[in-house]
């Protein structure tokens, strides 16, 4: 059950806050603007919670911006560029408290004792802010540094099997989103070859005998793949003369391609 709200003393403390703010001008001020409220709810650098909240806010207080007792504002900040709110028509003509300025504070109470307004409304902003994220920056830095603590190469091509890998590697690990932020070096350190395998970029490996290919093999994370000699009769002769010592057979060597 919401508290009692006290009306009267809050439209008192409010009526004309504007007038004690520092270094305040109103460039565009309402009409009896002694008689109202101005109050901020996000600005440039607001994380995700005050951004749900504002809008949850501009949601309650829509039906008074459109009869003018609510009017939006945008003022310029010399510490974070503007900030955003309203300003709230306190008092009615016969000198009661107006519904706008009653909304506004039923609000503030509400998040006085809860700091979400919207939970549906700060989740959907909170998904919305991830996905930015991985897009930005979060995708590449993982495949960084999933590179550096595997000693591998991926192919970043296939961006569904990369966010499998990750979310993997986040269950296992336990390491979670916190707002649109992510320990990404975390998430990489506890993702296994099994999670990658299928993006690792192979190293190939060719055995020559006198400049002519003999076989090839792979290495793909920590698996190796050896395929038949592409001349295996000549291939095991030259492996069981070298055996028997004999001197007439070319030395084996081994190369990268």
């Amino acid at each position: 059950m919401m508290k009692t709200v006290d009306y009267e003393a809050l439209g008192e403390q409010a009526a004309g806050n504007w007038q004690k703010f520092d270094s305040f001008a109103w460039f565009e001020p309402v009409e009896n603007p002694a008689d109202v409220a101005i109050v901020y709810v996000s600005n440039r650098d607001s994380d995700i919670l005050d951004r749900a909240n504002a809008q949850a806010i501009a949601a309650e207080l829509a039906a008074y911006i459109e009869s003018g007792d609510v009017v939006e504002q945008r003022h310029s900040h010399r510490a974070c560029g503007y900030v955003d709110g309203f300003a709230i028509r306190v008092y009615n003509d016969d000198g009661s408290i107006t519904d706008a300025f009653r909304c506004w504070a039923d609000l503030q109470s509400k998040l006085a004792d809860y700091p979400i307004l919207d939970e549906s409304l700060y989740s959907e902003l909170e998904c919305e802010a991830q996905n930015e994220s991985w897009e930005v920056w979060a995708r590449t830095d993982y495949v960084r540094a999933v590179e550096s603590a595997l000693d591998v190469t991926l192919d970043d091509s296939d961006s569904s099997a990369i966010a499998t890998a990750f979310e993997a590697a986040c269950n296992r690990s336990h390491t979670y989103w916190e707002g649109d932020g992510i320990d990404v070096e975390r998430v990489a350190q506890a993702t296994e070859y099994s999670d990658v395998r299928a993006l690792i970029v192979p190293i190939v490996l060719t055995v020559y005998r006198d400049g002519f290919v003999l076989a090839r093999g792979s290495i793909i994370g920590d698996t190796w793949e050896c395929e038949p000699a592409l001349y295996e009769p000549e291939f095991a002769a030259c492996i069981e003369a070298m055996d028997n010592g004999a001197d007439s057979v070319g030395r084996l060597t081994w190369g990268t391609n």
